[in-house]
Protein backbone atom coordinates (compact mmCIF):
# COMPACT_ATOMS: atom_id res chain seq x y z
CA UNK A 1 0.00 0.00 0.00
CA UNK A 2 1.66 3.38 -0.79
CA UNK A 3 1.71 6.60 0.96
CA UNK A 4 -0.25 9.11 -0.72
CA UNK A 5 -0.31 13.15 -0.99
CA UNK A 6 -3.56 15.14 -0.53
CA UNK A 7 -4.57 18.87 -0.01
CA UNK A 8 -6.20 19.94 3.45
CA UNK A 9 -9.46 21.34 1.65
CA UNK A 10 -12.22 20.37 0.96
CA UNK A 11 -13.25 23.40 -1.01
CA UNK A 12 -14.83 22.00 -4.38
CA UNK A 13 -13.37 25.24 -6.24
CA UNK A 14 -10.07 24.12 -4.78
CA UNK A 15 -10.41 20.13 -5.78
CA UNK A 16 -11.56 21.11 -8.99
CA UNK A 17 -8.66 23.59 -10.15
CA UNK A 18 -6.24 20.83 -8.92
CA UNK A 19 -8.63 18.30 -10.54
CA UNK A 20 -8.86 19.96 -13.83
CA UNK A 21 -12.08 20.42 -13.99
CA UNK A 22 -15.12 22.08 -13.88
CA UNK A 23 -17.51 23.00 -11.13
CA UNK A 24 -19.99 21.15 -13.07
CA UNK A 25 -18.24 18.25 -12.89
CA UNK A 26 -17.75 18.31 -9.07
CA UNK A 27 -21.96 18.93 -8.67
CA UNK A 28 -22.42 15.92 -11.22
CA UNK A 29 -19.88 13.56 -9.39
CA UNK A 30 -21.58 14.55 -5.69
CA UNK A 31 -24.63 13.77 -7.01
CA UNK A 32 -23.75 10.33 -8.87
CA UNK A 33 -22.23 9.73 -5.33
CA UNK A 34 -25.72 10.67 -3.22
CA UNK A 35 -27.66 8.24 -5.74
CA UNK A 36 -25.21 5.40 -5.14
CA UNK A 37 -25.43 6.45 -1.32
CA UNK A 38 -29.08 6.46 -1.55
CA UNK A 39 -29.68 3.14 -3.04
CA UNK A 40 -26.81 1.16 -0.85
CA UNK A 41 -28.63 2.35 2.28
CA UNK A 42 -31.85 -0.04 2.55
CA UNK A 43 -29.42 -2.57 1.43
CA UNK A 44 -27.13 -1.90 4.08
CA UNK A 45 -30.09 -1.39 6.80
CA UNK A 46 -31.33 -5.20 5.84
CA UNK A 47 -27.70 -6.41 5.87
CA UNK A 48 -27.19 -4.86 9.35
CA UNK A 49 -30.28 -6.64 10.61
CA UNK A 50 -28.92 -10.40 9.81
CA UNK A 51 -27.16 -12.37 11.75
CA UNK A 52 -23.16 -12.51 11.38
CA UNK A 53 -20.95 -15.81 11.23
CA UNK A 54 -17.31 -16.23 10.53
CA UNK A 55 -16.08 -18.06 7.84
CA UNK A 56 -15.19 -20.96 10.45
CA UNK A 57 -19.19 -21.07 11.04
CA UNK A 58 -19.80 -21.51 7.42
CA UNK A 59 -17.17 -23.93 7.00
CA UNK A 60 -18.77 -26.31 9.92
CA UNK A 61 -22.25 -25.94 8.58
CA UNK A 62 -23.37 -23.98 11.30
CA UNK A 63 -24.82 -21.08 9.47
CA UNK A 64 -28.52 -21.60 7.64
CA UNK A 65 -29.09 -21.52 4.23
CA UNK A 66 -31.73 -18.62 4.02
CA UNK A 67 -28.91 -16.92 5.78
CA UNK A 68 -25.93 -17.73 3.36
CA UNK A 69 -28.22 -16.66 0.89
CA UNK A 70 -29.64 -13.77 2.49
CA UNK A 71 -26.10 -12.51 2.68
CA UNK A 72 -25.06 -13.21 -0.94
CA UNK A 73 -28.01 -11.75 -2.21
CA UNK A 74 -27.14 -8.43 -0.39
CA UNK A 75 -23.80 -8.89 -1.33
CA UNK A 76 -24.62 -8.70 -4.73
CA UNK A 77 -27.21 -6.27 -5.04
CA UNK A 78 -24.33 -3.63 -3.09
CA UNK A 79 -22.11 -5.04 -6.38
CA UNK A 80 -24.64 -4.43 -8.60
CA UNK A 81 -25.12 -0.49 -7.29
CA UNK A 82 -21.66 -0.04 -7.40
CA UNK A 83 -20.80 -1.05 -10.51
CA UNK A 84 -23.72 1.21 -11.89
CA UNK A 85 -21.47 3.74 -10.09
CA UNK A 86 -18.08 3.16 -11.34
CA UNK A 87 -19.53 2.39 -15.08
CA UNK A 88 -21.06 6.12 -14.75
CA UNK A 89 -18.40 7.58 -13.51
CA UNK A 90 -15.79 5.77 -15.68
CA UNK A 91 -17.39 6.80 -19.14
CA UNK A 92 -16.70 10.38 -18.41
CA UNK A 93 -13.42 11.36 -18.65
CA UNK A 94 -14.23 14.52 -16.22
CA UNK A 95 -15.47 12.31 -13.74
CA UNK A 96 -12.82 10.08 -13.85
CA UNK A 97 -10.16 12.49 -13.45
CA UNK A 98 -12.49 14.22 -10.65
CA UNK A 99 -12.80 11.11 -9.15
CA UNK A 100 -9.39 9.71 -9.31
CA UNK A 101 -8.03 13.12 -7.68
CA UNK A 102 -10.58 12.70 -4.50
CA UNK A 103 -9.45 9.32 -4.20
CA UNK A 104 -5.64 9.13 -5.03
CA UNK A 105 -4.81 13.00 -4.45
CA UNK A 106 -1.19 13.43 -6.16
CA UNK A 107 -0.16 9.79 -5.94
CA UNK A 108 2.57 8.50 -3.62
CA UNK A 109 4.54 10.84 -1.78
CA UNK A 110 8.06 11.44 -3.56
CA UNK A 111 9.47 13.47 -1.06
CA UNK A 112 12.26 11.87 0.78
CA UNK A 113 11.88 11.54 5.00
CA UNK A 114 8.04 11.54 5.26
CA UNK A 115 6.58 8.77 7.44
CA UNK A 116 3.44 6.71 6.82
CA UNK A 117 1.17 9.52 7.73
CA UNK A 118 1.35 12.95 8.76
CA UNK A 119 0.75 16.63 8.24
CA UNK A 120 2.08 19.89 7.17
CA UNK A 121 -0.15 22.61 7.44
CA UNK A 122 1.52 25.88 8.76
CA UNK A 123 5.29 25.04 8.10
CA UNK A 124 5.10 26.95 4.40
CA UNK A 125 9.08 26.21 3.87
CA UNK A 126 8.00 22.09 4.50
CA UNK A 127 5.21 22.68 2.34
CA UNK A 128 7.11 24.13 -0.72
CA UNK A 129 9.42 21.22 -0.38
CA UNK A 130 6.87 18.40 0.06
CA UNK A 131 5.21 20.15 -2.93
CA UNK A 132 8.36 20.63 -5.31
CA UNK A 133 9.46 16.82 -4.71
CA UNK A 134 5.70 15.46 -5.96
CA UNK A 135 5.58 14.89 -9.78
CA UNK A 136 2.94 17.02 -11.64
CA UNK A 137 -0.67 14.91 -12.55
CA UNK A 138 -1.46 17.11 -14.64
CA UNK A 139 0.75 15.78 -17.73
CA UNK A 140 2.04 18.91 -18.30
CA UNK A 141 5.40 18.02 -16.18
CA UNK A 142 7.56 19.39 -13.65
CA UNK A 143 6.21 19.53 -9.76
CA UNK A 144 2.72 19.88 -8.29
CA UNK A 145 4.38 23.15 -7.22
CA UNK A 146 4.07 24.12 -10.94
CA UNK A 147 0.93 22.47 -11.26
CA UNK A 148 -0.25 24.80 -8.71
CA UNK A 149 0.46 27.74 -10.28
CA UNK A 150 -0.41 26.95 -13.50
CA UNK A 151 -3.74 25.83 -12.49
CA UNK A 152 -3.81 29.65 -10.75
CA UNK A 153 -4.01 28.20 -7.15
CA UNK A 154 -2.31 29.94 -4.18
CA UNK A 155 -1.00 28.04 -1.41
CA UNK A 156 -2.44 29.25 0.85
CA UNK A 157 -5.75 27.42 -0.40
CA UNK A 158 -4.78 24.09 -0.02
CA UNK A 159 -4.39 24.62 3.65
CA UNK A 160 -1.57 22.54 3.79
CA UNK A 161 -0.86 18.98 2.99
CA UNK A 162 -1.22 15.35 4.13
CA UNK A 163 0.01 12.34 3.42
CA UNK A 164 -1.45 8.65 4.59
Amino acid sequence: MATRLYPNTDNVTVLAALAGVSLDTVTRYNALVAERDAALAPINAEYAALPSFTYADQEAGRVPADVQAAHSRLYFAAEKVRDAFYEAVYADRDLEAYSSFVTFGWGRVQAPGLGYAGYARNNRKEVVRILSAQPATDGRGGSVLNQLHRAGLKMHRLGGVHWC
